[in-house]
């Protein structure tokens, strides 16, 4: 109807046009009088008919919401396993405010919790996929070492069978019999440990957006779980004592007469390097890195030359973390001892997550400082998987 209108004031205006451009008379004022008024009616149909199509478009839009509402209430959360769970957005949601201490809606609180028959697989406190993918991600931006050891997520106990790089094929003649050789194999066995962070965190962070909040736990957990994973990898004391059994482990044995050497008590000299680089298997030159605290590196090692008088410390100046030794990367840790040295393959050291990072929360342990106290848990373990991939080099006692 408003539309047809719209034709007709059209073509009165088309009408109008004509008289003027003849040579009849017309009344100009009535022209100009009428003109006004088909303007003003038209303004107000084309109001109308705006007005109509964001209603319209909202109504789909409305629509259209409901339509993706019905596909989430669709998703069978009660038969999903455990993983299938803590992949959907919806359980990411419902962990982060469960953490915050929001009221989670219908949709949510069926994907967090286990369905009463059973059927379904209970997420628990497992943190959802895709922030446990950003903390791993800055895991590996923070930790110096993780980036380059074996790392696998393996549930339950795990067992690893190694041979040693160093035992060789034979050539064969056709038609002869091929002859065994006993081969050096290392079975190595990944227990579970828990790693436990207690993170205290001010209510004042509770108002924080969703987003806001996963980045700021992600940080909090990252900051304190990458010291003591770097640290389990150099010093761990085995499990004795319900640790990752490190690559300084003295429990385990992984350096002895064949893999530990001395350098120069008053200080690095080139000959020790080149005593510590010729003490590794050429197998494992390839990937090898020298690992080393900030305190020896720039007290001994740096002010080291060849006999040439060249430093064998090379620095980067576009990109002042790369440093080398001789050409080979030189990695700065702090938790290496004083006056201790290693070198070699580190992707023969493996560290297996047993279960990926939970995070429970309390109100109740620091209620009277007005803290929400957070505690993250990972189960894990770590070993040399080859110690002839190793070499440990320490400051001579004379």
């Amino acid at each position: 109807m408003l539309e047809k209108r719209l034709q007709e004031i059209k073509d009165e205006k088309l009408e109008i046009r004509n008289k003027l451009e003849s040579n009849e008379e017309v009344n100009l004022d009535e022209v100009k009088t009428k003109l006004e008024a088909l303007e003003l009616e038209e303004r107000s149909i084309n109001e109308k008919l705006s007005i109509s199509q964001n209603l319209q478009n909202l109504e789909v839009r409305k629509v259209e919401k409901t339509m993706e509402n019905n596909k989430v209430e669709e998703r069978k959360f009660e038969v999903m396993t455990k993983d299938e769970r803590i992949a959907t957005p919806e359980y990411r949601s419902a962990f982060l405010k469960s953490l915050r201490g929001e009221k989670l809606n219908d949709i949510e609180t069926r994907a967090m919790v286990t369905d009463p028959t059973g059927a379904g697989a209970s997420a628990g406190n497992a943190v959802p996929t895709t922030t446990l993918d950003l903390i791993i991600r800055k895991l590996y931006q923070t930790s110096v070492l993780l980036p380059k050891i074996k790392v696998t997520y393996v549930p339950g106990n795990l067992s690893v069978t190694v041979q040693s790089s160093l035992q060789s094929a034979d050539w064969h003649q056709e038609g002869t019999s091929a002859n065994g050789k006993d081969e050096s194999i290392v079975k190595v066995t990944f227990a579970g440990f828990e790693l436990i962070r207690l993170i205290q965190i001010s209510k004042a962070a509770l108002l924080m957006t969703i987003d806001a909040f996963e980045n700021f736990i992600v940080d909090e957990i990252v900051k304190r779980m990458a010291v003591a994973i770097e640290n389990g990898i150099l010093n761990g004391t085995g499990s004795a004592n319900t640790q990752p059994s490190g690559l300084l482990d003295s429990s385990v044995g992984a350096f002895d007469g064949t893999n530990s050497v001395t350098f120069t008590k008053a200080g690095a000299k080139y000959s020790d390097f080149l005593k510590i680089f010729s003490t590794l298997p050429t197998m494992y030159h390839q990937n090898a890195c020298v690992v080393v605290n900030r305190k020896l590196m720039f007290s001994d090692i740096a002010g080291c030359v060849d006999n040439y008088g060249r430093p064998i410390f090379q620095l980067d100046p576009t990109a002042p973390i790369n440093y080398r030794i001789l050409g080979y990367p030189a990695i700065l840790d702090d938790y290496v001892p004083d006056d201790t040295l290693i070198f070699g393959d580190l992707s023969y050291y493996q560290m297996n997550f047993q279960q990926g990072i939970m995070v429970e929360k309390s109100l109740e342990s620091s209620f009277a400082k007005n803290l929400v106290d957070y505690k993250a848990t990972s189960i894990l373990d770590g070993k040399v998987l080859l110690k002839e991939a190793f070499v440990k080099a320490t400051r001579s006692a004379t």
